[in-house]
């Protein structure tokens, strides 16, 4: 009978909208909400007390408050060019790790930098051509 509900539920699913958002616990939640939305262009897509959701493109994410933040994480914002990378990395200069560099072993052409609590950010653009049809709803 498992396995019968696993594929109902599968099944189901193809049907529904779907979208995921991924969660990190901050110490300064409306610090980085600012940062997200006025540096990085993100819009602000849900605000609940202590969390706020963002979206950039197809991408949710959101931060949680939290007595000490999480910051194993990498959050990746994935460009159409490079020069969209380099204007990112002009104006992430102050905590980029280093300029913009080509990573041929994933085709990409990236830079790493912090955002204000400490957790690392990437800025990338795919040297082959890749397919722009995700959306959050869809």
């Amino acid at each position: 009978m498992g396995q019968d509900m696993n594929n109902h539920y599968v099944e189901h699913l193809r049907g529904e909208k779907r979208a995921g958002i991924v969660f990190f616990k901050s110490t300064m939640v409306q610090t980085l909400a600012d940062f997200y939305v006025r540096k990085l262009g993100c819009e602000l897509w849900l605000v609940q007390p202590g969390v706020i959701i963002l979206r950039f493109g197809s991408m949710l994410f959101g931060f949680t408050h939290s007595s000490s933040p999480q910051l194993e994480a990498l959050i990746s914002f994935n460009l159409e060019s490079r020069a969209a990378v380099d204007l990112g990395y002009e104006v992430m200069k102050e905590t980029a790790l280093a300029p913009p560099q080509v990573t041929e072993q994933w085709g990409i052409y990236h830079f790493f930098a912090k955002d204000p609590e400490g957790r690392m950010i990437e800025f990338q653009c795919f040297d082959k051509p890749i397919e722009w049809n995700m959306t959050p709803d869809g």
